[in-house]
């Protein structure tokens, strides 16, 4: 006869380890840095929305200096 899978066997959960603290602590950082880009980017199309191309403008205008501290933070180190 043929082998026949038991219940048993279907019902196995992937053994994964426990998170770490400092696991959880980057996971958390991630989702947080992916929520503040998806918040910016929906400011920036509502404020386009809202204010069309001077809206769309201004926003662009206004993250310059926030550009440059990036940089020269990453120039730096």
């Amino acid at each position: 006869m043929g082998q026949h899978t038991t219940a048993e066997s279907r019902l196995t959960v992937p053994v994964t380890k426990p998170r770490t603290k400092e696991e959880a602590e980057e996971k958390k950082a991630f989702w947080v840095t992916i929520l503040g880009a998806v918040a910016l980017i929906a400011f920036w199309a509502g404020a386009t929305v809202f204010y069309g191309l001077s809206g769309f403008i201004l926003v662009a205008v206004g993250f310059v200096p926030v550009v440059f501290i990036i940089l020269i933070k990453l120039t730096l180190g």
